[in-house]
């Protein structure tokens, strides 16, 4: 649905992002208790602000990307300073920012795409892609489906509220749990904004007080007498919000495939850990010894197959890190996959 073309991928996703209201109303026309542009925003270099496509080349800061119009996909590539390459599988680009979010004094890379979720109308349209850069310039990848285009001045979600020069990473989510009582069914729900920072080459979700603002930050919304008649009396159990574990500072558990992937499929089968029997990642790291291998989701595309096949075979450890309940009981979705 939203492995699109690259520019009719852009264009159809704001073409959703306006269509959504009118055909469900959904996340487009419910507020969400915090207008991120009007957060102190941490400053990023605009590198390029245009798709990467038509099988084009386009060089920065000795990465290469380059649009692979066969596979439907964007690959950079690059070499640290030891020499090692490493690569990076992207489905689409079509902005791309620069600056040192973490205070190490490497300069870490922002790439705007369209989103590679498909989660009916909670689906976030656009997502972050986030490299973050080590010593020796290796990087080290970051996800976050979003639901906000890039602005002409930068990313509203990168933010510095406290001002110590160190970036944050506001994402918002959107759920149909019931919030109000008085309505129906998908009638009301939440939004959630966490918060990251970018701390020893990982992402770590802050929780307390920032910048005049408690994260995790729970809005409830709801249609209560504008889409959804408002019954007068409790109809329907109040539902907690979903907090995503949207961090990557710390492995959740490790584990092997334990069966051969069939072809296109995007879930990995495990070694049954912590309940989860499936897993599907937003990003999977292949660290061999001379190059490193970075695959980001890419729906409708056998990349990610092709990698687990590879995994396979050579019975690769998997460090699982940022771990959230799936939509079914024993799949887990996992932020980052480190592969050994």
């Amino acid at each position: 649905m939203f492995c699109l073309m690259a520019t009719s991928a852009w264009r159809l996703a704001l073409l959703f992002l306006g269509l959504s209201g009118i055909i469900l109303g959904s996340w487009a026309d419910t507020p969400r208790g915090i207008d991120l542009t009007k957060l102190r925003h941490f400053p990023l270099e605009k590198v390029r602000a245009a798709d990467i496509e038509h099988e084009e080349t386009f060089t920065f800061d000795g990465i290469t990307a380059t649009d692979l119009r066969e596979t439907n996909e964007v690959r950079l590539s690059g070499r640290g300073t030891t020499g090692r390459t490493w690569v990076v599988y992207l489905r689409y680009i079509s902005h791309i920012w620069k600056g040192d979010l973490d205070g190490n004094g490497q300069t870490d890379y922002v790439l705007y795409s369209n989103g590679p979720l498909m989660n009916g109308s909670r689906t976030p349209v656009f997502s972050i892609s986030i490299l973050l850069m080590d010593q020796e310039r290796m990087p080290v990848p970051f996800l976050a489906p979003m639901y906000d285009p890039p602005e002409a001045a930068g990313v509203p979600n990168v933010v510095d509220l406290d001002n110590d020069g160190r970036a944050e990473l506001a994402v918002s989510t959107y759920d149909e749990n019931p919030s109000d009582p008085k309505v129906g069914p998908l009638c009301s729900g939440h939004w959630v904004t966490q918060l990251y920072r970018f701390e020893g080459m990982a992402v770590r979700e802050f929780r307390g007080r920032l910048g005049g603002i408690n994260f995790p930050l729970i809005h409830n919304w709801t249609y209560r007498e504008t889409e959804c008649a408002d019954s007068g009396q409790p109809e329907t159990q109040i539902q907690p919000a979903q907090l995503r574990d949207g961090s990557t500072d710390r492995t959740y558990a490790t584990t092997t495939l334990s069966e051969q992937p069939s072809d296109g499929a995007q879930e990995f089968v495990i070694a049954p850990v912590n309940g989860c029997h499936e897993i599907w990642p937003l990003v999977v790291v292949w660290d061999q010894k001379t190059e490193l291998t970075i695959t980001f989701m890419i729906l409708y595309n056998d990349r990610m197959a092709g990698l687990a096949r590879s995994l396979w075979e050579r019975r690769s450890r998997l460090d699982l890190r940022g771990v959230s309940p799936g939509v079914f009981s024993e799949r887990c979705n996992v932020n980052l996959v480190w592969a050994r």
